[in-house]
């Protein structure tokens, strides 16, 4: 009988500090598929060293390259992961007994261990993140453009073994991200016409470092837990106030 294969796809841009360890991580892997946004680095190159499938499109939002990206893998099941997230060997020996389970599910979420700022996270909201992540290919399908939602057709299921993320490891690094994220933010909801009120720009913001700095205990996580939590809130604020200014010029 033919054990199940796994393919594992990624979508990057100029990601050569990251995607080596990424890579290294899954390198196990039946396939893996790098969808690249015209990277002006050494991402390719390092790609190509673990003998990944790339393929090289335009950008035009989350939803739309990933879609793509799966649309390319050609094992039963697929592993979503971002350049700059690492598998431990505890969540490969996860995976690959899950995917060898025949009762197993349509999808599976993934906890997740990020660092931040260089500082290893348990708090300030970064806890309730359980992407899923593991899905057979023909039950998912990704949409919305910005922090992208895969749909999963079938029941879904939680791994209990994290991945590593090393999501901002500077506040530099943060702030370039924040940026082209709060753009694409105040986009969507110009799509959406969303009808914008006084309170998105105070109380939105406060309540949301409230939540994660208080609720979700952000003080537990140090100093980097205190800026997580107000740039977070601060996030708020500036993709009404870009959203704003597009509503402005029209």
């Amino acid at each position: 009988m033919k054990q199940p294969s796994l393919s594992v796809f990624i979508i990057t841009l100029n990601e050569e500090k990251n995607i080596d360890r990424c890579l290294k991580s899954v390198s196990w892997a039946d396939e893996i598929i790098v969808v690249d946004s015209f990277s002006q680095d050494k991402t390719l190159e390092i790609c190509r060293k673990y003998k990944a499938k790339t393929f090289t499109r335009s950008f035009i939002n989350y939803a739309d390259q990933k879609n793509y990206a799966l649309s390319q893998v050609t094992s039963e099941w697929a592993l979503s992961l971002d350049a700059d997230e690492e598998v431990t060997e505890e969540l490969k020996q996860e995976i690959l007994a899950t995917i060898q389970d025949p009762k197993a599910l349509a999808g599976y979420r993934i906890p997740h261990h990020p660092f931040i700022f260089g500082r290893k996270f348990y708090y300030s909201g970064t806890q309730d993140a359980k992407p899923i992540r593991l899905f057979k290919k023909l039950s998912a399908r990704y949409s919305q453009p910005i922090h992208e939602v895969v749909q999963i057709s079938g029941a879904i299921g939680t791994l209990r073994s994290p991945f590593l993320h090393y999501t901002y490891p500077t506040i530099e690094d943060y702030f370039t991200r924040f940026n082209r994220y709060t753009s694409m933010e105040a986009q969507f909801l110009e799509s959406k016409h969303y009808q914008l009120m006084p309170w998105d720009f105070l109380l939105k913001p406060l309540l949301m470092f409230v939540k994660l700095f208080f609720l979700r205990q952000g003080f537990r996580d140090g100093f980097e837990g205190f800026l997580f939590c107000f740039f977070s809130g601060y996030y708020i604020l500036v993709k009404h106030a870009k959203y704003r200014e597009i509503t402005r010029r029209l």
